[in-house]
């Protein structure tokens, strides 16, 4: 072997040490697993605040929300997202809580900017607006940083085991979660689109604090289509399922401040009701092979 030979040969040595080796089931880090716990009670903070009491988000929340409808709307939302936070929480592999990383960093930045860009109608200084401003400005950093931390060192080589989604179910996810991300991302630059879709009345913050919803809630399914297994997508059908009737039984709660002819009920009746049917379509199987 020559003298430039062994010199190449050493460089590729240094370059592949310098590497981190790629692992197949990658364990998920204790970090990560650290934060998970905290955005759990970050979860229960806002479901106390927003989703058992809305009447009050004026004491108890980051702003005051009217009419109270919009805030159980919201509550509905984040009463389904905290399964997946929780269920995370007893997961073992990076690949089974990946699903829903991106949409959660998406979703932090989104309620972030809308913070920033509407900050006098916040109740600034007071402990709910700093709880809420902490649950979002930590969010998008540490998501990111776990994210490309993990991504280094998890095999992306196909498992023997793996188990692709029903074709009925990656079109659908695909049909219903496309045009969920192009509206959350209208809606945030442009919030009074969502006006004349809703039954009642919103402001442009409620429109683009919703907007992260939406967004979130098709690039978790976008995500799921990406990763084309049934166990590591199986994840975000945790919020899918209950997040019909936590809205349903929420907004049912204000009667009065719908207006039901409206076709906004309708519509998004039935959007929720195929999401409903997706999750369903997700959820169900094995879940102890998410979790081990």
């Amino acid at each position: 072997m020559t003298t430039q030979e062994l010199g190449s040969h050493a460089a590729l040595s240094d370059l592949s040490a310098a590497a981190p080796a790629r692992i197949p089931g990658l364990p998920l880090s204790r970090p990560l697993r650290a934060w998970l716990g905290i955005e759990v009670i970050f979860g229960l903070l806002s479901l106390v605040t927003i989703s058992l009491t809305p009447a009050d988000t004026a004491r108890h929340f980051a702003w005051p929300i009217k009419p109270e409808v919009t805030a159980a709307l919201l509550g509905g939302f984040y009463f389904a997202a905290a399964f997946i936070y929780v269920l995370a929480l007893f997961t073992r592999r990076w690949e089974n809580v990946r699903v829903f990383i991106v949409a959660s960093i998406l979703f932090s930045s989104i309620e972030f900017a809308a913070t920033l860009l509407h900050w006098e109608r916040m109740s600034v200084g007071s402990t709910p607006f700093n709880v809420w401003f902490v649950s979002y400005v930590l969010p998008p950093p540490l998501f990111i940083g776990f994210y490309l931390w993990h991504e280094r060192r998890n095999s992306a080589a196909p498992k023997a085991q793996d188990e692709p989604l029903a074709p009925w179910l990656r079109a659908g996810l695909v049909v219903l979660g496309t045009p969920l991300v192009l509206l959350g991302a209208a809606v945030f630059v442009q919030p009074d689109l969502l006006f004349p879709l809703m039954a009642w009345k919103f402001t442009p913050l409620t429109a683009r604090a919703f907007s992260g919803w939406i967004l979130a809630t098709g690039v978790m399914m976008l995500s799921a289509v990406r990763e084309n297994d049934r166990t590591r997508s199986r994840m975000v059908g945790a919020m899918f399922v209950p997040l019909l009737p936590a809205v349903v039984l929420e907004v049912a709660r204000y009667p009065g401040q719908v207006d039901w002819s409206h076709a906004g009920v309708y519509g998004g009746l039935a959007v929720l009701v195929a999401i409903f049917v997706l999750g369903l379509g997700l959820a169900l199987g094995d879940w102890r092979r998410v979790l081990r």
